[in-house]
């Protein structure tokens, strides 16, 4: 890492060799660069993915890519006119633990998945970053943020492509113009797995509380 970006220089903490930008602009005008690593809040995912391409630069970036179907449209045209890596940071499916279950799966020791229930209860700390609750900046709430990864496991898991979806996303513990703390949806993939995701940040939660459990023909898996 070469130079960290940021507006506010006191969320920067640099080594001897790095230099720091209070502009994206500046940084990519500047210095020269392999590629950008983007950690931004949700809506300011596709402005720096834009910069970054048009400067002929690779980008790896925070989950969600972008934020609605006409950034990713917009995306889409400027990755035909610039050819760059586009990567976005979904980490969990290279973790030991779901690497091994992929592992079992696939060797076909106790079949193939069937059902899929996995799970994530944030506590209320979740909210305590300011932009989580705007809804301008966050774009959504908890099941934007935290159930995107259940949802790429859970295609990940299955070894297969959706074909349906069904959700229920709303707030529970706040008042109703709140962004979500609830979330659930159900996938049916081409395989017939079902895989049910769910996850929340109530507004009183302390404790987290997470379930991984792939149910196969015959046998189950938990993490």
């Amino acid at each position: 890492i070469v130079a960290l970006c940021d507006k506010d220089f006191s969320n920067i903490k640099l080594k001897k060799s790095q230099k720091a930008y209070e502009s994206i602009d500046e940084l990519l005008e500047k210095e020269p660069l392999d590629f950008v690593d983007i950690c931004l809040p949700h809506s300011l995912h596709f402005p720096a993915i834009q910069s970054a391409v048009e400067s002929g630069l690779d980008v790896i970036c925070e989950k969600p890519l972008v934020s609605s179907r006409e950034e990713l449209e917009k995306l889409t045209e400027l990755h035909e006119i610039h050819p760059s890596k586009i990567i976005t940071n979904y980490n969990y499916s290279y973790s030991p633990q779901y690497q091994l279950a992929n592992k079992v799966i696939k060797s076909d020791r106790i079949g193939f998945p069937k059902y899929i229930n996995l799970r994530v209860d944030s506590v209320n700390t979740f909210w305590d970053k300011d932009w989580h609750s705007q809804r301008d900046v966050a774009i959504g709430g908890v099941f934007f943020d935290v159930g995107i990864h259940l949802s790429y496991l859970s295609r990940f898991l299955s070894g297969s492509d959706p074909v349906s979806v069904s959700a229920t996303i709303k707030s529970t513990s706040f008042p109703p113009d709140h962004l979500d703390d609830f979330g659930i949806a159900v996938y049916e993939f081409k395989n017939r797995c079902i895989a049910e995701i769910s996850c929340t940040a109530f507004r009183d939660t302390r404790k987290s509380h997470s379930i991984r459990r792939i149910e196969c023909e015959r046998g189950t898996i938990n993490i």
